[in-house]
């Protein structure tokens, strides 16, 4: 069983109907809110993105900027895979989900990982999720 290091954070619906919020009044996550819009670069557009998640922090300064391209397989619906830029300048590896009704998202953050291949790496994740029951409660489907 593969070993990773990561981080994950449940976002709620603000009143904003595109922004969420983070659900822990004690969220430790670098990203206070999430603000999810549709794709306006064509070269974001052709290469498979259905949404771009983004945040600020306090300063005004975009601190998460990165394409979401929705799983082909049936068995991962619901989850999106993208990479941020960190403070470092490295990439960091995401992995979404959020519920059918798009209330809820669950952000992981994998630190200092960038693969070729993300769809294959972010498959593999959610597998390695379900085993260690960190996502048992968004009913994956394996």
């Amino acid at each position: 069983m593969m070993k990773i290091e990561f981080d994950y954070w449940t976002y709620k619906r603000g009143l904003n109907g595109n922004t969420f919020d983070c659900k822990s009044k004690r969220c430790r996550s670098p990203f206070r809110f999430l603000k999810i819009s549709e794709p306006k670069s064509q070269y974001l557009i052709n290469g498979g993105v259905s949404f771009v998640v983004q945040s600020w922090n306090k300063s005004r300064e975009k601190i998460l900027h990165s394409g979401m391209i929705p799983f082909q397989s049936i068995s991962c619906e619901g989850f999106y895979y993208g990479n941020n830029l960190n403070k470092k300048g490295k990439k960091d590896f995401i992995l979404l989900y959020h519920d059918s009704n798009l209330d809820e998202v669950t952000f992981f953050l994998i630190k200092n990982k960038c693969p070729r291949n993300k769809s294959k790496f972010a498959e593999q994740l959610i597998i390695y999720f379900n085993q260690i029951k960190c996502i048992e409660t968004l009913n994956i489907k394996n």
